[in-house]
């Protein structure tokens, strides 16, 4: 503080009330660091456990059914082997159950689609494509409402085993057969585009 003395200024020094303001200041920033310290410590942990959590339901209905963290949008995945085959599955679950599908699934929050759409593939067949071989077929609002996104892979699927569950059987098709044995009719067009394809080159 300062006070007048003979027309004169003078800054005057009170130790303890000043020393105790600026030990507060010093105090307050500290805590605002650590404040912010925590802040990026939790945001990081949330994005560990949403990445942990991708493909996994974060709750399920009253009877049993798994709700998943995913966006409205499903990948579904043209791929072949080195003999021009398509990869497909015979569904274990509804709706399709018994019938035949492109492997593929929802596209998880924190991921792209070509990332969901290998992931999905190497989940429910055994098979790996890398996600930067996939190209957009085409995109459009199916039955259910979701974006269904068609992709195809631009090299054969390699490795193969054992998928999670999700498919009766894994195989590959030389046809597309008649849409009858297709749980979805827009797959069941996509892989005959696909072979009218392989055909024509």
């Amino acid at each position: 503080m300062q006070k007048a003395n003979g027309g004169k200024r003078f800054a005057l020094f009170n130790s303890k009330t000043d020393h105790r303001s600026s030990t507060v200041q010093v105090a307050g920033k500290r805590r605002q660091g650590r404040r912010r310290q925590i802040a990026r410590i939790a945001a990081a942990s949330t994005l560990r456990t949403s990445s942990a959590m991708a493909d996994k339901p974060i709750a399920h209905t009253e009877d049993g059914r798994p709700i998943y963290d995913n966006t409205p949008t499903v990948v579904a995945v043209l791929a072949t082997n080195d003999e021009g085959q398509l990869l497909v599955i015979r569904r274990a679950n509804q709706p399709g159950h018994g019938l035949l599908a492109l492997p593929g699934g929802y596209h998880m929050r924190g991921e792209t689609w070509q990332q969901a759409g290998a992931r999905e593939v190497f989940e429910e067949t055994g098979h790996r494509i890398e996600p930067a071989a996939l190209r957009l077929v085409s995109m459009e609002t199916d039955e259910y409402g979701n974006n269904l996104v068609i992709a195809r892979a631009t090299q054969p699927v390699a490795g193969g085993g054992q998928g999670d569950g999700e498919a009766m059987e894994v195989l590959f098709v030389s046809e597309a057969g008649p849409a009858g044995e297709w749980a979805f009719p827009r797959h069941h067009a996509a892989a005959a585009k696909v072979f009218e394809e392989l055909g024509d080159s």
